[in-house]
């Protein structure tokens, strides 16, 4: 993964991953050795540029509006999680479903599931990792279980996948 993104000239990059904003993170900083990439947590009312990678601020959900700014909003926890991938895959099924790639991994809830569906029904390409291969298959699953998933892959696809679909 960390090789792929050293050498995406691609679109932007959303990561939500659940955290505490209560922990110090030093994702950005080792996120932004291996890139070209500007990483960064988006501003609210920020427009998206390209070739940035966009961390989900811990303690905020993210949507993308349809003037393609971000908003980071401060409502209640979706799923036990805030950030939540669902809040930020349903925004992008209303705004920018058909340009949008997005990817679900490993986690220990149902959050992506039903945002992911709303993608793919949006004509937006939604890849899912294998239930069978994650560590925690809760997400997975979740996203199985709504019909979500244009394609599945395992642990040693994601980078093929990802070069040829970015």
């Amino acid at each position: 993964m960390i090789e792929w993104i050293k050498h995406n000239q691609g679109p932007s990059i959303v990561l939500v991953i659940h955290r505490s904003k209560d922990h110090k993170s030093n994702l950005i900083q080792l996120l932004q050795y291996y890139t070209d990439f500007i990483v960064k947590e988006p501003i609210d009312k920020e427009k998206l540029q390209k070739k940035h990678i966009y961390i989900a601020p811990a303690g905020n959900h993210i949507e993308l509006d349809e003037d393609q700014k971000w908003r980071l909003l401060d409502s209640p926890p979706v799923w036990h999680c805030k950030p939540a991938i669902d809040v930020l895959f349903s925004s992008l099924s209303h705004n920018t479903a058909t340009r949008t790639a997005a990817v679900l991994l490993s986690g220990a809830n149902a959050d992506g599931g039903i945002g992911l569906k709303e993608i793919k029904d949006a004509g937006g390409f939604t890849l899912c990792m294998n239930p069978e291969e994650a560590e925690y298959a809760n997400m997975p699953n979740a996203a199985k279980k709504q019909d979500a998933v244009t394609r599945y892959f395992g642990i040693d696809e994601i980078k093929g996948l990802c070069e040829r679909y970015f």
